[in-house]
């Protein structure tokens, strides 16, 4: 399927999403989350771009912006080569650290903007998050103050300029559809989460696929799919193919599983 063409706007706000590719996280660690911040900073400093909010996660970093000297694509290329060097060194990994292109959404004026800096700031509920939302809770802590937000903080009514207001704000943007991690994406992840058990599984066993299918190791496919049913995102269909056993045969043996469960 052919890609969509990226929209573009013209107020040069912009939602920008990351995320890495399934079953390997791109910020592993508090020190790579950390280490994305300050390259923002970086960036954003020479006047490349405006930054307005952010929140790095494991899987995913993010981003609101507004275009300075450098357009989208430079900004998003910059950051994403300088990461990926960064980690590829760390790690000693050759493949991929971001998951296909990065993500974009124009943001048409500074209301969709405020809405968009709530949505991104409830994602830093999460307690491995790295985000700006203490930023527009505390502006005197003088930490890492972004001065693109005062023009956003002008009002003693701000929604947002407090603790209070950041807490509502997966209630008041409910409505709002914002870039998201998408379920295919989860799944995806899933499978390469159990190809890993799969590999482990049978590295323990001296086994190959191919001889899992055999008879006489009846009991370790058994034990190889009640060990990957436990992640209920996982159809009889995606455990056949992670397994390489016939639909069939796993469908018997997981109404065999189940009546075992139910009878234990």
């Amino acid at each position: 399927m052919p890609r969509q063409a990226r929209q573009h706007g013209e107020t040069g706000l912009y939602h920008v999403l990351f995320q890495g590719p399934p079953g390997r996280p791109p910020f592993w660690e508090a020190a790579d989350r950390a280490f994305f911040v300050e390259l923002m900073k970086a960036k954003r400093s020479g006047g490349e771009f405006f930054l307005y909010a952010y929140c790095v996660l494991p899987d995913q970093v993010q981003i609101l912006l507004r275009e300075g000297r450098a357009g989208l694509e430079r900004i998003t290329k910059r950051l994403g080569i300088a990461y990926a060097a960064y980690y590829q060194k760390k790690y000693a990994w050759s493949g991929k650290v971001f998951h296909d292109r990065y993500k974009s959404q124009p943001l048409a004026d500074e209301a969709r903007l405020r809405s968009a800096i709530k949505y991104i700031h409830a994602l830093a509920a999460d307690e491995q998050a790295l985000s700006s939302a203490a930023l527009y809770s505390d502006l005197l802590q003088g930490m890492l103050v972004l001065p693109e937000i005062f023009s956003l903080l002008e009002t003693a009514d701000d929604p947002f300029a407090t603790a209070a207001g950041l807490a509502q704000a997966s209630e008041q943007n409910a409505g709002d559809c914002f870039l998201s991690v998408p379920d295919p994406f989860a799944l995806q992840e899933a499978e390469a989460a159990a190809r890993w058990r799969m590999h482990q599984f049978l590295n323990e066993r001296q086994l190959t696929q191919e001889e899992l299918g055999q008879r006489r190791w009846r009991q370790e496919r058994k034990q190889i799919l009640t060990l990957l049913a436990e992640d209920e995102r996982l159809s009889g269909r995606h455990l056949a193919r992670i397994t390489g056993l016939n639909r069939e045969t796993v469908r018997i043996m997981l109404g065999e599983i189940q009546a075992r469960e139910r009878d234990a």
